[in-house]
């Protein structure tokens, strides 16, 4: 700018390039603004994406936990299906049912009340009916591997004081063929029969033989080649073993019950005895009740506890070792295999839990009016006047507990709720409404189901995951169809 005009001077322009930076240091070219914006952009949704996928696998790994935990008690009794999702009903009938398994429900058919008619547990449709016979009907089925068994009555006027029938036709039981009902093998239950049980693909059968009780484990006919099948009619049952045993005086075959569970055959009523399921030896003597009243016998993986008289037991473990227990047992329905060392027994003080190995009381809580009591996973649920509680199996711990709306003056029945490993389902008579579903671990409310208060609840099998039952009808209850 020259002193007096005030004006500024003109510049000339060169090609000359000012150094920003020493010559021998090299400098990489700036991005622009926008550029950089981009590459920020990207990266956060790259993180996003990595993070929703980490999050997807730690969901699918959940569930997948989730799935194995309920398949593992998918053939324990009393255990569902999954409860995770909400279930809608798939079907409903007004038919009896009769049993169900191996993705069937069995119904009596009111139509022909001397006949079942299977259907196929997610649609209800018939996948056949089976006229086994005209005199009387079906009293229950269950299903062994791809048979299933059905008990037909028998006829005649029971004699008084004893199991002797008169004017008896035997009853039957039958193997028929899941998948077309086809008639496969038969055998003869007569008046003196105690009862009979599946255990796999098999049938345990206990019959009174004059002063001595005979229970056999019978391979059932199944028509496979080579066997007893449709094309040379019903087929023998073939015997795996038989244990006969003496039977005191004046008992009779109905006043003895048979079941099996955990391994184990067991007969309890008027007389008390544990045989193992795979060989059919003795594993705890038989006993007899005091004064002619019953026994009850009590069986874990463990041992077996056997009660002869009000408040007092003894438990058979697996290695001969007898404890002496004070109390009377808690049915625990349905009960997995947590803990089975650890016996809860009822007293008029309430509630104990005892470890069988030592004898020692873990834990006890007050006595109440009535429990409804199931244990899973370790935790024992307690379904108590206007309360459901869930507690440590081991420590007594309470992990939670939630007020129930519906407080009946007595105590419920056993198919007022049906558990999965993770979840329990509570019908009406416990929520004075619909079903409601709620998680274990902490009781939060997972889902309820749109429907009215139902009656019963019980297990299903395949896609029918409950049985609803209720107003005359039974309607199965799934999963809806993606």
């Amino acid at each position: 700018m020259s002193a007096g005009s005030g004006r500024p001077e003109p510049v000339e322009l060169t090609d000359e390039t000012v150094p920003t930076a020493p010559d021998d240091v090299a400098r990489a070219p700036r991005p622009p603004a926008a550029t950089a914006s981009r590459w920020w952009a990207a990266a956060l949704l790259l993180a996003l994406a990595a993070a929703l996928v980490v999050g997807a696998l730690v969901s699918a790994g959940a569930d997948n936990r989730d799935d194995d935990d309920v398949a593992r008690l998918a053939g324990v009794q009393g255990f569902t299906g999954s409860l995770r999702e909400p279930l809608v009903e798939l079907w409903s009938t007004g038919d009896r049912v009769v049993g169900h398994g191996a993705g069937l429900v069995l119904l009596e058919d009111r139509a022909a009340p001397s006949s079942v008619r299977a259907v196929e547990a997610g649609t209800g449709t018939t996948r056949w009916r089976g006229g086994w016979t005209s005199r009387t009907g079906v009293t229950h089925c269950e299903a062994a591997s791809g048979v299933v068994l059905c008990e037909v009555l028998g006829t005649g006027f029971g004699s008084p004081n004893t199991d002797e029938m008169l004017g008896e036709v035997p009853g039957r039981l039958l193997a028929v063929d899941a998948g077309d009902g086809t008639l496969l093998g038969e055998t003869a239950l007569d008046g003196r029969t105690v009862g009979w049980a599946v255990v796999g693909g098999d049938a345990v059968v206990a019959r009174r033989d004059g002063d001595r009780l005979t229970v056999s484990r019978l391979t059932v006919p199944t028509g496979a080649p080579g066997s007893s099948g449709p094309s040379a009619g019903p087929g023998p049952w073939e015997t795996v073993w038989t244990t006969r045993f003496a039977l005191p005086g004046r008992v009779t075959a109905n006043q003895l019950t048979l079941r099996v569970e955990r391994g184990s055959v067991v007969v309890d009523g008027r007389l008390g005895v544990v045989l193992d399921v795979v060989d059919g030896s003795i594993t705890v003597a038989p006993q007899q009740a005091a004064g002619g009243g019953s026994v009850r016998v009590v069986v874990a993986t463990t041992g077996a506890g056997v009660w002869t008289a009000p408040g007092t037991g003894t438990w058979h473990d697996r290695r001969g070792t007898v404890t002496t227990l004070d109390g009377d047992p808690v049915a625990e329905a349905p009960r997995d295999d947590s803990a089975p060392d650890v016996v809860l027994l009822e007293g008029s003080a309430g509630l104990r839990a005892v470890d069988v190995v030592s004898g020692t009381t873990l834990w006890e809580r007050p006595a109440q009016p009535w429990r409804r009591v199931a244990r899973v996973g370790g935790s024992v649920v307690l379904v108590e006047p206007g309360a459901l509680a869930v507690v440590d199996v081991l420590s007594g711990a309470e992990s939670w507990r939630r007020s129930l709306p519906a407080a009946p003056d007595g105590p419920p029945a056993a198919a007022a709720f049906v558990l999965d490993a993770r979840r329990v389902l509570l019908g009406g008579a416990l929520t004075g409404a619909g079903p409601v579903v709620l998680d274990l671990d902490d009781g939060v409310q997972l889902w309820a189901a749109d429907a009215p208060s139902a009656g019963t609840l019980r297990p299903g099998t395949g896609p029918a995951v409950v049985l609803v039952g209720g107003d005359g009808r039974t309607a199965a209850w799934g999963p809806e169809a993606a």
